[in-house]
């Protein structure tokens, strides 16, 4: 494939094209990274691959070569060069938060049976949001792969009890398990960011207990859990259901007791999967619905 820093910069100069900062733009051009990455995704000829934000094609001509890749790039200049570029390659001018993948997927695929892959190196302004809903979509991808800025691989790969455990974590891993796989230097990067970058891999848990029906809500859940830091699982959830009644209080303390916890428990040492089954006990209330991640 040849040396991709060159490649990079030969394709900057010969098609005159800025990086957008509003955009979060940085390019991946560390040969020796990008085939680190190949070797995780592992394209075969009979793969369907989605790729969210293509971007100069660093890491797409190497799958392209061996799967067919469908590409969602919100910068129509980027898709213009895609387009000329590469071969084998779909490039679609969406914004892929605007779309839904589990039903996008399998209009594409006409109900043909193919292995799916999703992969991307993912702006930091969007990369929580599209670990989320692809943890959350019914399609059921072999794996994901995710080139993120360090801070989201930490706060969405930590377990219960360590410092960056959170929200996003709750969400993405009460459906996923996900693997921290390496780090990539900033230096491996055009423009060169600020900050390191982590290499995740996501893939589905069949046995997550949370449907498809219940997704808004079990978000809008976590949401309220995760509301206030430093305030027990127990405030926080009866603040979010406006529970004034003693009664009413204390039966969500007997829900959280159901799952192991107390009036004195953090959501921070609350396990994903336990906060799961606490929403099921506790869904019959009025609970706030996640409108960011249907």
């Amino acid at each position: 494939m040849g040396d991709t820093a060159a490649y990079t910069k030969h394709l900057i100069k010969s098609y005159g094209f800025t990086p957008k900062k509003s955009l979060g733009q940085v390019f991946i051009i560390s040969e020796g990274h990008i085939l680190r990455m190949v070797d995780a995704i592992s394209p075969h000829e009979e793969d369907f691959i989605v790729e969210i934000g293509p971007g100069l094609g660093a890491l797409t001509r190497h799958l392209a070569a061996a799967s067919e890749v469908l590409g969602f790039e919100i910068d129509e200049r980027l898709c213009d060069i895609l387009h000329a570029e590469i071969k084998n390659l779909t490039v679609l001018h969406r914004d892929f938060l605007e779309v839904d993948l589990g039903l996008f997927i399998e209009a594409y695929l006409r109900g043909v049976q193919r292995p799916v892959k999703i992969c991307g190196n993912l702006a930091f302004n969007i990369a929580a949001e599209v670990l989320v809903r692809t943890a959350i979509t019914d399609t059921l991808y072999t794996h994901a792969h995710f080139l993120v800025q360090r801070e989201v691989g930490a706060k969405v790969s930590c377990k219960p009890g360590e410092g960056d455990y959170g929200r996003i974590s709750a969400r993405v891993q009460t459906f996923c398990s996900i693997d921290r796989l390496f780090d990539v230097p900033a230096g491996a990067f055009y423009p060169t960011p600020k900050v390191d970058s982590a290499f995740l891999r996501l893939k589905h848990r069949k046995d997550h207990i949370i449907m498809h029906e219940d997704i808004p809500g079990y978000g809008g859940f976590v949401r309220a859990a995760f509301s206030q830091k430093r305030k027990s699982l127990f405030n926080n959830l009866r603040k979010s259901m406006s529970l004034t009644e003693k009664a009413e209080q204390e039966a969500l303390l007997e829900e959280i007791s159901k799952v192991g916890g107390n009036r004195l428990t953090r959501p921070e040492e609350v396990q994903p999967d336990d906060l799961a089954r606490l929403y099921l006990l506790l869904k019959w209330r009025v609970l706030p619905q996640d409108e960011n991640y249907h």
